[in-house]
């Protein structure tokens, strides 16, 4: 058992309370001597299971069996493959699928983590459009990740990723409430020493290229489980018992009725997948170098800590002030952190045009959001963020560490 506890009263006082309540639980057993089942055996890999969705949901989940996450905790190769898997950069898979406008979302990484093993999930949603290239979609997925695999270990990607793991744990803000931060650092405590507890999420200090190598192999379409989930299935359903298919038989989930299909991938489909993966004549590529991780986390702020109580904040300085032009600016001195933020509001008319003119303007915002996604990504990843959006006028905010938010 762990215990965390988060109150008002001192140390001493919180000490005497745990004491008193908790004093008499018993440890238990040390280690449990008994093998731990396997969640997913050899013999459910390599399958295909399809099944028919209660919500209008299209959606494509590749998974993987892993070593657990404790035997590398200071290495943390699953998350080095959701950083490259689920990048959303240029020549990345998001980027690739969402140039055919096939793909609303793309996740990549741990989905389930036991003591003996863990389950990677590339899971992608995919438009109506994308729906209908399924085949495609899964094709260039597994050629994506033979790219991967057979690039190697990245060392300079990795320590990239160490470093943004320490960035933010050094500038970590306060954004879980205290009951949620007491529950993570429980859960933490079975997985790191006293003196890991709170970094040790975020730590990846060990280049270990075996490690990685190790996982990577592991990424093979034999050896995962594919699932399909689209409305499309429904028609397949009543097509496959109006005829009589003697293929794989649609069956009904015993607890929630869930109509699925199960079945093994065939040879031409892993002779297929493997022959895209040899040839990579999509526009694929490894993810670059991010070029917006912050080096310079110096404070432009030298002196006392200010008031954080609003009737005490300092007002801001006004620098221009024209008919069509005001710029003010306010160097911070309550929160000390080495961000900046950048805040523009243009004043439009499009009101005044009626309601086609604001429509066009709120769609403006989306396709420009829509243009800079790849671009945008790494500067999301390096902790930088902006903002564009219209409601009775036109703003623009920017945000960020400050060493490379210009």
């Amino acid at each position: 058992m762990k215990l965390v506890v988060i109150g008002r009263e001192s140390l001493s006082a919180l000490q005497r309370l745990v004491v008193e309540t908790f004093g008499s639980v018993s440890p238990g057993a040390v280690v449990c001597q008994t093998p731990l089942p396997v969640a997913w055996p050899c013999e459910r890999l390599g399958r295909i299971i399809s099944y028919v969705p209660v919500k209008d949901v299209r959606l494509i989940s590749v998974c993987w069996p892993l070593p657990p996450e404790s035997k590398y905790a200071f290495v943390k190769p699953e998350q080095y493959l959701s950083h490259l898997i689920g990048h959303e950069g240029d020549g990345s898979l998001h980027d690739v699928l969402n140039q055919q406008g096939w793909v609303d979302d793309l996740i990549a990484g741990s989905d389930h983590s036991y003591d003996n093993e863990q389950l990677f999930t590339l899971a992608v949603v995919l438009t109506p459009e994308g729906d209908e290239q399924r085949e495609v979609v899964l094709s260039l997925i597994f050629e994506y990740i033979a790219l991967i695999v057979g690039a190697g270990p990245q060392e300079d990607i990795f320590h990239e990723l160490s470093s943004l793991q320490q960035i933010s744990f050094a500038h970590k803000q306060h954004d879980l409430d205290p009951g949620e931060q007491a529950e993570s650092i429980a859960l933490s405590m079975h997985k790191y020493e006293a003196s890991e507890v709170l970094r040790g999420p975020y730590a990846m200090d060990e280049w270990c290229p075996d490690a990685l190598q190790e996982f990577l192999d592991l990424l093979s379409p034999d050896r995962s489980i594919v699932f399909c989930t689209s409305p499309k299935f429904a028609a397949d359903h009543q097509n496959s018992n109006r005829i009589g298919d003697a293929g794989a038989v649609w069956q009904k989930e015993t607890w929630y009725g869930t109509v699925f299909r199960d079945e093994a991938m065939s040879k031409q489909m892993l002779k297929n997948w493997a022959k895209s993966a040899s040839s990579f004549t999509s526009d694929l590529k490894i993810p670059e170098l991010n070029p917006f991780v912050p080096q310079d986390f110096s404070l432009r702020f030298v002196g006392a800590k200010g008031s954080l109580s609003p009737l005490e904040v300092e007002q801001p300085l006004l620098l221009i002030s024209e008919p069509l032009l005001r710029v003010w600016h306010k160097l911070d001195s309550a929160f000390q952190t080495p961000r900046a933020s950048v805040s523009t509001i243009v004043r439009s008319a499009s009101y005044q045009f009626g309601p086609e003119a604001v429509v066009m303007m709120r769609l403006f915002c989306g396709l420009v959001d829509d243009e800079l996604s790849s671009f945008s990504y790494d500067a999301q990843v390096a902790g930088l963020a902006y903002n564009l959006q219209f409601s009775n006028h036109l703003s623009l905010s920017v945000s960020g560490f400050n060493d490379k938010l210009q």
